[in-house]
């Protein structure tokens, strides 16, 4: 519900602009010659906050997120940069859902 009222554009907008709303898109910092790292910045603080808190939840006890945490892992992902794909994951599936008015599915997730 916080989600909810927290953004109410859920629904209606894209994912990559739930995303940016949240906090959750990367965004490449260069100046000229200089080439920085993409980092996420900016956005809603408290639906981050919240996604953080169900990432690390889904993390440890669903066998979906937890399979794709350890696959980011493995393949040499930073665990932050893994837990913030599971919270952008998270923000993008919660829109969809809410977007075909269906309720939460984790095999979708």
């Amino acid at each position: 519900m916080t989600m909810l009222a927290e953004m109410p554009e859920l629904g209606s907008r894209t994912g990559k602009q739930i995303a940016r709303l949240a906090g959750l898109a990367p965004f490449v910092r260069e100046s000229g010659a200089w080439r920085g790292r993409a980092m996420c910045s900016g956005g809603r603080t408290v639906p981050r906050n919240l996604l953080y808190c169900a990432a690390m939840a889904a993390r440890r006890s669903s066998p979906t997120f937890k399979a794709a945490f350890k696959h980011l892992v493995a393949r040499g992902k930073p665990k932050m940069v893994a837990l913030v794909a599971l919270m952008r994951r998270l923000a993008v599936t919660l829109n969809a859902a809410f977007r075909d008015g269906s309720p939460w599915n984790p095999q979708h997730a």
